[in-house]
């Protein structure tokens, strides 16, 4: 008897063969695990939207969780909605799974003033030894060590429980991705604040859809209060040290394995 396999089922089998498709390293043989999740990160942060408080999904009627991939990804081409930080992140898992790896959401930072971050963690198999790296689609970074390779985010806690962040950097390409605001939004306004270029608008009945950089670097100068807490609590702005606050791991095996590398949380004074 003909089984037919469920619609989920169904959207992340085609959702594998367009990002199979557009995406040559996923199929590569020959590329390390490093090649294949810094291609798939790379193309997830292009072409997922960033979103303001008007054109974000939630304010449709969805929540992020109740969506496959596959229509998250189809709100973002078709430029219905967009993610804040936390949808991005969860995409990203979702999709790093789908390929076979293991992957988790990790959320920073202080959720008092609003300083948080969400991103996503991607196990990864590095010269035999497995590494859990930070695969970010939102602002499209990830975290690497001075030869180049990828950080390990238990070794990242522990660098950082002894109050060092020498040896690790932000690797940021600062390509160009589509961000979604609302239909009044000043975008020439809301780009000088933070820095951002950009190189094109696309007018829709109720946004506006904006081809131009969106980094954490920029981010962050405009966003002060982020600056302000890590100031309070290490001394200096080095973003890194959000990495230090946990608000909340996914509760799979990857995110509770992680968890006994993460700091107890403290009280914000």
């Amino acid at each position: 008897m003909l089984q037919i396999p469920h619609d989920g089922d169904l959207a992340n089998f085609w959702l594998r063969q367009h990002l199979e498709t557009s995406i040559p390293e996923l199929t590569r043989a020959d590329l390390s695990d490093e090649a294949r999740v810094t291609a798939l990160r790379r193309w997830l942060y292009r072409f997922i939207c960033a979103a303001d408080e008007e054109t974000v999904l939630h304010r449709k009627g969805y929540q992020h969780y109740e969506l496959s991939p596959a229509a998250l990804l189809w709100c973002s081409l078709t430029h219905s909605a967009g993610c804040f930080c936390d949808s991005a992140a969860e995409l990203a898992r979702r999709v790093y799974e789908l390929f076979g790896y293991r992957a988790c959401v990790y959320d920073m930072g202080d959720a008092k003033s609003g300083a948080t971050h969400a991103t996503t963690l991607v196990e990864i198999v590095h010269a035999g030894t497995p590494r859990v790296t930070v695969q970010d689609i939102y602002f499209g970074f990830t975290l690497r060590y001075a030869d180049d390779s990828l950080v390990d985010f238990s070794d990242l806690q522990a660098r950082l429980g002894a109050a060092s962040t020498a040896g690790i950097g932000i690797d940021s390409a600062h390509d160009l991705k589509w961000i979604l605001y609302g239909p009044t939004k000043s975008v020439s306004g809301i780009m000088q604040h933070y820095g951002f270029r950009y190189r094109k608008v696309i007018q829709k009945p109720r946004l506006q859809a904006v081809l131009g950089q969106w980094h954490m670097e920029g981010f962050l100068r405009g966003e002060p209060h982020y600056g302000a807490f890590v100031r309070q609590h290490h001394g200096d702005e080095n973003p890194l040290w959000l990495f230090r606050w946990p608000v909340f791991i996914t509760q799979n095996d990857l995110g509770r394995e992680l968890g006994s590398h993460l700091p107890i949380r403290r009280a914000v004074a």
